[in-house]
């Protein structure tokens, strides 16, 4: 058999009945024909059908290698007659494997929704934790610095939370994009609570200056005050004197 009629039409276009002696679906191995256009959907004749796809096969080979019209067409009638069957055979068969195939794809986009879930449960746990570990740590540091600025009294020495980190026992693909995303995502976090903390420690400064301003104030008030009390009893002081003068020149 030459290789112009080695071939046979592709499961939808026989359903169909697009496939004619005449006008053929050339379905070639995996890839799609011109009518389908879509891997998924331009099926091969599967082996079951082996036995009739040949006696198909063979009346087109017949058909191409016809001398004359007359047997064209009789070609053409027993090709139609011998299509008949195998259409009907696989419509019914192409069904199936297409409900076959929507269960499969219902299947993994099941299996990847799960996947995405556990990572994302993955990622939200160690997104917490290192969070949990950065307020750990800034606090403590506010602390430390509070203390040094003799804002607040060291009555309870420093506790130093040990974190040990566990390794996740998740098997999820594309670990290597989550890991990236991840670690994205922990950057982003400790920049925030980086400035959460500078913040605070500004806002702690700005405090312990004014509480130095105001202990200033209520000093040089204090001064104040003793400096107008040794004057007004300089004052009375004269007061007295001149009244004792007096009474002696009388």
């Amino acid at each position: 058999m030459s290789a112009k009629n080695n071939f046979l039409a592709c499961v939808p276009c026989i359903v169909a009945g697009s496939h004619t002696v005449e006008k053929r679906c050339h379905k070639r191995a995996n890839m799609p024909c011109a009518s389908c256009q879509s891997i998924q959907e331009c099926t091969q004749i599967p082996k079951e059908f082996e036995k009739q796809m040949k006696a198909v096969l063979q009346m087109q080979k017949e058909y191409d290698e016809a001398i004359n019209d007359f047997v064209k067409e009789n070609c053409k009638d027993e090709f139609d007659a011998l299509m008949l069957p195998l259409k009907q055979s696989l419509e019914a068969w192409f069904a199936d494997e297409l409900k076959r195939r929507e269960e499969l794809e219902k299947q993994r986009q099941k299996a990847e929704m799960e996947r995405q879930i556990e990572a994302q449960k993955a990622e939200k746990a160690e997104r917490e934790a290192q969070e949990e570990r950065e307020l750990v740590e800034r606090a403590e540091k506010l602390r430390e610095y509070l203390v040094a600025q003799k804002a607040i009294e060291d009555k309870v020495p420093p506790q130093r939370i040990a974190v040990t980190t566990q390794p996740l026992s998740v098997k999820v693909d594309n670990i290597e994009g989550l890991l990236e995303r991840l670690v994205q995502s922990q950057e982003a976090m400790a920049a925030a609570m980086q400035r959460h903390a500078d913040a605070v420690i500004r806002n702690s400064e700005s405090w312990a200056k004014w509480f130095e301003l105001e202990d200033k104030k209520r000093k040089r008030e204090d001064n104040g005050e003793d400096r107008n009390d040794e004057k007004r009893g300089r004052v009375g002081g004269e007061q007295n004197a001149g009244g004792n003068d007096m009474d002696l020149q009388e």
